[in-house]
């Protein structure tokens, strides 16, 4: 299993250079990319096993999110929050997902000592506020349950586009490591994945009418030295493609993550 917080490192120095914007938000809230507004509260929401997250009933694009942030707490913390449909009792600090607010990417962020609200229209913003939630509750690689800051947050990125290429033609990475890169976009609320998997250096993606520019182009022999195994003396191929399948494994991965 791909593990969430390591992806989160994977994009760390890139996403902290072009994304990180000027904003009005408090010191001791880390948030990344800094979001266009951010204010720390007093106290904080004890974060634990016991916690649930609601949402609508009938929302099943934001129960995917609920049961994805749940995930990413297990991985990171190793507790499980339960995910219900419905809303919270009014004595229970729960975290709930609820629409309204912001539209496309945008959210809103409370995290108060009786409860946690993410809010947002569409799908995007209620992941990027669950992502925002997740990264202020893993602040250490400790275990167990954790108190997360109170803060109010507000934020919608400020450019559409906002990307990362991977260069698979000249040199190829295995579905994992893709899934891993994914991760780490998503981490980061990088958006658009630019996928090169054609050049001189090889073909990538299978095509079924015509085998043979997978079967010859997605291999070469490296220059030099390493052309030969030097045990065998037998030249060494280098590379591999990418099945049809395997890219609409990785389109949907990846669309689960607003990339």
């Amino acid at each position: 299993m791909i593990e969430f917080s390591r992806a989160a490192l994977f994009l760390a120095s890139a996403a902290s250079v072009v994304l990180a914007a000027p904003a009005m938000a408090a010191e001791r809230l880390t948030l990344t990319p800094a979001p266009v507004k951010a204010q720390a509260l007093e106290g904080s929401f004890r974060l634990t096993a016991a916690t649930r997250i609601h949402v609508a009933k009938g929302d099943v694009e934001a129960k995917g999110v609920a049961v994805q942030l749940s995930d990413l707490l297990h991985r990171a913390r190793g507790v499980r929050q339960a995910v219900v449909e419905g809303e919270p009792a009014a004595d229970e600090a729960a975290i709930s997902l609820v629409r309204g607010g912001p539209d496309g990417e945008g959210y809103g962020l409370d995290v108060a000592p009786g409860g946690v609200k993410i809010t947002a229209q569409k799908r995007a913003g209620l992941f990027y506020g669950a992502i925002s939630l997740w990264q202020l509750a893993v602040q250490d690689e400790a275990k167990g349950p954790v108190d997360v800051p109170a803060a109010k947050v507000e934020d919608a990125p400020r450019f559409s586009w906002r990307g990362f290429m991977l260069d698979s033609a000249r040199h190829y990475q295995s579905i994992d490591t893709i899934k891993l890169l994914i991760d780490g976009m998503a981490a980061h609320k990088l958006n658009t994945l630019h996928w090169h998997l054609v050049d001189d250096q090889a073909w990538r993606l299978e095509i079924r009418k015509y085998p043979k520019l997978t079967q010859v182009s997605a291999w070469r022999t490296p220059a030099g030295a390493a052309a030969r195994d030097p045990k065998t003396g037998k030249p060494v191929r280098y590379g591999g493609f990418y099945s049809q399948d395997q890219v609409r494994d990785l389109v949907a991965y990846a669309a689960a993550r607003n990339v």
